[in-house]
């Protein structure tokens, strides 16, 4: 089945003309991308796949150093003397030393290219290792952070496309922050662009629950566990004034009496905390959205928020 997604590569490539005829042992098809930055620029790591036959692949890792993206994937061709695709890529891993210039150079070169479908997933690596990045594989980790948006809540998956539209409109984008030992370790999102900060567990799910991103996830404090089957939340806005309204549906794992005004209670106080220690992008954002003519006409804006949660629990257990 693979070989014949990189086939229909392929067929592409000649009937848009970009090749008058192709191999498939002549194109680089590149799934998985590292990028991390030493001294002298960027080093990028990448996994390049090829077709054997059988449904089978050979996977091939590579590492070249230059000072610009553009420069580093001239330098692969003359590596590999593939023409270099990246129709397929399924991950992009960020090092923690990459700052606010150089996920401008990365986005300016994915948004250049034409090969590059810019709706793969990524994440950002907290203790990116070239010898450790592709001991696991891109499906794993894609599936593990699909799993945990569903199951725990404290990160979703983030696409390339929806990066640059943060950082177009907010200045800011949330990214899922992994840990890569001899398993996945899901750390939290790690915010990029205006500042490098991982934020904790805590302020990951916040995060998910002001941006409506909760579906299900574990709700623990003070070791009680309360499983949230159901979350939504509606944002309302008048000028600075912005109304968050939280309704959840629980399920009770423990004794403990009156468990929906503790949940409410403390969700509340995670995420007025949250707000009161993170960027407001997001926010400020939805009021030039939403009344742009004020947002225009008022300078320092302060948010004033108001936040209502409610919540009920699952008659069915």
């Amino acid at each position: 089945m693979k070989k014949i997604k990189y086939i229909i590569i392929v067929i592409l490539f000649t009937l848009t003309g970009c090749l008058n005829y192709v191999e498939l042992n002549d194109i680089g098809i590149i799934n998985v991308i590292g990028i991390d930055k030493d001294n002298d620029g960027y080093v990028i790591n990448i996994n390049m796949v090829t077709p054997t036959g059988d449904d089978l692949e050979k996977s091939t890792t590579y590492e070249v150093f230059a000072s610009t993206l553009e420069e580093a994937f001239d330098r692969l061709y003359l590596l590999t003397s593939k023409k270099i695709n990246l129709s397929h890529l399924e991950l992009v891993m960020f090092s923690k030393s990459l700052d606010k210039t150089d996920y401008k150079n990365i986005t300016n070169f994915f948004l250049n290219r034409n090969d590059s479908r810019n709706t793969f997933p990524v994440v950002v690596v907290e203790n990116y290792d070239k010898s450790k990045i592709f001991s696991v594989s891109a499906y794993d980790i894609n599936s593990l952070i699909e799993v945990n948006s569903f199951d725990d809540g404290i990160v979703s998956v983030k696409t390339f496309d929806e990066v640059t539209d943060d950082i177009l409109n907010i200045n800011i984008s949330y990214i899922p922050c992994i840990k890569i030992t001899d398993k996945v370790e899901i750390l939290g999102y790690y915010s990029i662009y205006n500042e490098q900060k991982l934020l904790s567990i805590r302020e990951s799910i916040s995060y998910n629950f002001l941006t409506n991103k909760i579906s299900k996830c574990n709700f623990v404090d003070e070791n009680l566990n309360i499983k949230i089957d159901s979350s939504n939340t509606k944002i309302a806005i008048n000028k600075n004034k912005i109304t968050i309204n939280i309704t959840s549906i629980l399920t009770n794992y423990t004794n403990k009496k009156d468990i929906t005004n503790f949940y409410n209670k403390t969700l509340k106080e995670y995420l007025e905390e949250y707000l009161s220690n993170n960027d407001l992008g997001y926010f400020y954002n939805l009021i030039k959205k939403y009344n742009y003519n004020y947002y225009k006409n008022n300078k320092n804006i302060k948010i004033d928020f108001n936040i209502n949660v409610e919540s009920k629990l699952n008659k069915e257990v």
